[in-house]
């Protein structure tokens, strides 16, 4: 599960590695997997006329041995923590967005050895809109991703690389794939960017005439500006 709030990533559901100046790790690092985020119960609705609910929300840190550590770590994270923008909560293919949250309550919940571990958040949000994502955007845009069912550039479908959406994709999204291209198996590493000349690239699958461009079949040059090339 990942959660955001206005840019800020408040979860990531994914392993952390906290770095800390003790013996307890000869290497100066402590490997730890995180705890569950949402301990609290789900949307309670406090006002039914226009839709705004109460969303509690606990944010498990990871403990720290010293004080100056946890200082550090907790002075950081309340920084960036914003007042008010969209809330996004993602598990699995199913994201829901909170378009306007507020922040109205913020404090530690818990304790050990003195040194607070977790936050309790508390949003007002208004109206939630639900989406189910597309099996690229919910890969994670840092990674190279290895596209083995991809055999061909164009032709649509779920084996063509122009069948696939993009519309809910971020742009940096990078696929290596095989097509097959004049007969032949090719290996290829794409990448998703925004069209320099919306409207007016086409697509391009010789590779004997250029670098490889193509465009989804979802691209739109107003509101999916978005086309594959190869790096």
């Amino acid at each position: 599960m990942t959660v955001t709030f206005n840019g800020v990533t408040l979860a990531d559901g994914e392993s952390r590695t906290a770095r800390v100046a003790s013996g307890l790790a000869p290497n100066g690092q402590i490997n730890f997997e995180p705890l569950e985020f949402l301990r609290a119960e789900w949307a309670i609705p406090v006002a039914r006329g226009n839709r705004l609910i109460t969303l509690p929300m606990v944010i498990e840190m990871p403990p720290f041995t010293r004080f100056g550590a946890a200082l550090v770590s907790g002075l950081t994270y309340f920084g960036n923590l914003p007042d008010e923008g969209p809330l996004v909560i993602t598990e699995g293919a199913d994201q829901v967005t909170f378009s306007s949250a507020v922040c109205v309550d913020c404090k530690i919940v818990d304790e050990i050895l003195g040194v607070s571990h977790a936050l309790a958040l508390r949003f007002v949000c208004g109206q939630p809109l639900n989406a189910t994502l597309s099996p690229l955007a919910m890969l994670n845009p840092s990674y190279l991703w290895n596209l083995s069912t991809i055999t061909g550039l164009t032709g649509g479908g779920s084996t063509k690389l122009d069948g696939l959406i993009t519309l809910d994709v971020a742009v940096g999204c990078r696929a290596f794939i095989t097509p097959t291209l004049s007969g032949v198996a090719q290996p290829k590493t794409m990448g998703l960017i925004t069209d320099p000349n919306p409207g007016v690239t086409v697509t391009q699958v010789n590779p004997s005439a250029g670098t490889l461009i193509v465009l989804p079949a979802d691209y739109n040059a107003i509101t999916n500006p978005k086309i594959w090339t190869e790096l």
